[in-house]
């Protein structure tokens, strides 16, 4: 015979399966609960990406009103922060990715993304360009005079003409596109407005600008080569000095900048001759 002990088991064993079964009905109701919770923070998630990505596209388009020079490092800082925030971006949307693939969703694309880095590209090249003209301007213009170095300076300047000639090019065409984007019925406007609206285009004023810069800094090229010579000795700073009518020996102090306040134009050819005669004695010199 069963002891009441096993017979309460028993009892307990039998009716097991009808205590367990709302047991696992509010499990499955917790689970799609979860479910439901899950899917509606994912929802919200790519709406706030969208967003995002709607907000980054509106700044990007700011930058075609971008054109004072005195701001070029505030820009440089917007767009660092602009490109960090599309970083984010698209860190974001990966995860975005990985739990539309648990809920077994159609992952989502973003191409706007891939439109804002085109369109970010060639502001970021230009603020930069231009940036780095700046302070490479400042170095030349108000560094010591006795280190520059004709090649390396030529060279360096040659390299900022040809990046920035690429910048009005582009800008030029963007102007371009954008004017026959605001035709009104297909009706063509007339060419000197079209010709003011092309040169009020922000980034083609800057690009413009900073490249009649750098060909106005070109100007000085010649005087670099002349003066700027590591053959010449103080003879014959003191032939030119003597030329000029007045002392132009650089010292520590000596930039460009003051060197072109003496107007030396007019005795060119003759400083050209005496660090020319410079060059060969400093030859014949370490030759020996």
């Amino acid at each position: 015979a069963f002891t009441s002990e096993e017979i309460e088991l028993n009892k307990k064993v039998v009716t097991w399966p009808q205590k367990l079964s709302p047991i696992f009905e509010q499990n499955e109701q917790i689970v799609e609960s979860a479910k439901v919770r899950g899917e509606s923070a994912l929802t919200e998630k790519q709406e706030k990406v969208q967003m995002e990505i709607e907000k980054s596209h509106r700044r990007v388009e700011e930058f075609s009103e971008c054109s004072d020079l005195s701001q070029i490092q505030h820009y440089c800082k917007d767009i660092a922060i602009l490109q960090k925030r599309l970083v984010e971006l698209q860190e974001q949307i990966a995860q975005i990715n990985k739990e539309e693939e648990l809920f077994k969703w159609t992952p989502t694309t973003y191409p706007q993304l891939d439109q804002i880095h085109s369109m970010l590209e060639p502001y970021q090249r230009l603020f930069n360009t231009v940036f780095r003209w700046q302070k490479a301007d400042k170095r030349l213009m108000d560094g010591a005079f006795l280190e520059l170095n004709a090649e390396n300076t030529e060279a360096e300047v040659d390299e900022f003409s040809r990046d920035m000639y690429k910048l009005v090019k582009t800008f030029n065409a963007k102007a371009k596109q954008m004017k026959k984007e605001k035709e009104v019925g297909g009706q063509q406007v007339r060419r000197e407005a079209t010709a003011e609206q092309e040169e009020a285009f922000s980034p083609l004023k800057m690009s413009t600008m900073t490249l009649d810069q750098i060909k106005d800094f070109k100007i000085n090229l010649p005087i670099i080569h002349t003066l700027c010579n590591p053959g010449l000795r103080q003879r014959h700073w003191e032939k030119m000095s003597e030329v000029a009518g007045f002392n132009i020996t650089p010292d520590s102090g000596t930039s460009l900048r003051k060197m072109l306040k003496h107007n030396l134009e007019p005795f060119m050819d003759e400083f050209e001759s005496i660090s020319a005669g410079a060059s060969k004695e400093h030859s014949l010199e370490k030759a020996m």
